[in-house]
């Protein structure tokens, strides 16, 4: 890359305060696998690992990922402790940082996580060679903090009416400012943009009948044709509870404006950590009170749990969080997808089942 402003930090986590990489002057590009089946991936792990990582590490091997200034992880599980591992035993030359990450949410478990972005703070300044300011990372929180409210913006247009922002809309859009491929004050203008187009698509327009309305729950998903054989099998996605959906938005950094640089750190360690817990934090009863606060917000029906094949952490919690919902009268399907095309007609033959099940109110 000619200038630094150019170049890019990869990250993997939603728990990354990716407010610090556009504070040191990098882009934020967030890192995702492919749709295929693994190629170079079992060579460096086990095949019992789920497709994010090992489509990770088919990519780091193919060197898609070698113009990057440096690479950030967090230990949000036990496969991407081994991504890491992977990806250092395939290009020993990057620049790669690990960010420890606590499980509780505690006044010393914040203390602890901004002790730990002091240490990313660090990596950064020696990856841009310059050290980050006050005002640069106040300037990074500010934008950003629009940046969500705009998306919650969309969120909302989409409850309202799923025919006029759209799922594929706001995914499309989402990719855009995760993936770094536009600066966050010209996304921040494209949200408010397809929010006014939004709009005017729906007014005067009532919704489709008999369309339930779901959220979706569960690990990333990175597959996007997914969404679509959601929305195909006639329900309508109003929430993405996830990952990639409002894990990345659900941030609310509250800081001092005249802080000094370690306080907008420990603002934002105890922001991110207080954000609604996914799987790995191991707070089922956290979980179970936020995915039915946000059904009551998007007037969902029923909730599609996806999980990819060999993710244990969600895996793991699908049982308790049935059990949960279930106790609450709230409708719940269980998805396992393997990122192949194979899986495809087996899970639109189990989609439209649950539609059909939420549009009957059995």
């Amino acid at each position: 890359m000619s200038t630094q402003e150019t170049r890019a930090i990869g990250w993997l986590c939603s728990y990354t305060p990716v407010e610090l990489i556009h504070a040191a002057g990098f882009r934020a590009r967030r890192i995702t696998g492919h749709l295929d089946a693994p190629r170079a991936a079992d060579t460096y792990m086990s095949p019992n690992i789920c497709h994010f990582v090992r489509s990770t590490v088919d990519t780091v091997v193919e060197g898609a990922h070698d113009d990057l200034a440096g690479v950030v992880f967090v230990t949000s599980c036990d496969a991407m402790r081994r991504l890491h591992d992977a990806w250092r035993a395939a290009r020993p030359g990057m620049t790669l940082h690990v960010v420890d990450l606590p499980i509780e949410q505690s006044g010393s478990d914040a203390s602890y996580f901004a002790h730990e972005l002091g240490r990313l703070r660090l990596f950064l300044e020696r990856a841009s060679g310059k050290a980050i300011t006050r005002d640069d990372l106040a300037r990074a929180i500010d934008g950003l903090r629009r940046a969500r409210a705009a998306y919650h913006a969309l969120e909302a247009a989409r409850a309202s009416d799923p025919r006029g922002v759209t799922t594929a809309d706001i995914s499309t859009t989402v990719s855009s400012l995760l993936s770094g491929s536009v600066p966050v004050e010209s996304w921040i203008a494209q949200a408010v943009d397809l929010l006014e187009r939004g709009k005017k698509a729906s007014t005067g327009r009532a919704a489709l009948a008999g369309r339930p309305r779901v959220l979706l729950a569960g690990c990333p998903v990175h597959d996007r044709g997914f969404l679509d054989i959601v929305e195909g099998s006639g329900m309508d996605v109003v929430q993405e509870n996830n990952c990639t959906g409002s894990a990345f938005f659900d941030v609310d950094v509250k800081v001092n404006s005249q802080a000094s640089v370690e306080g907008l750190i420990d603002g934002l360690a105890s922001a991110y950590l207080a954000k609604p817990p996914c799987a790995r934090m191991m707070q089922i009863d956290e979980r179970v009170r936020v995915l039915i606060e946000k059904m009551h917000q998007t007037r969902a029906i029923g909730i599609i749990h996806y999980a990819l094949k060999f993710c244990d952490t969600y895996q793991y919690d699908v049982p308790r969080l049935k059990q949960h919902l279930s106790a609450a009268g709230i409708k719940f399907l269980a998805i396992e997808d393997d990122c192949t095309a194979g899986s495809a007609g087996q899970l639109r033959t189990r989609l439209e089942a649950f539609k059909e099940i939420l549009a009957s109110g059995g």
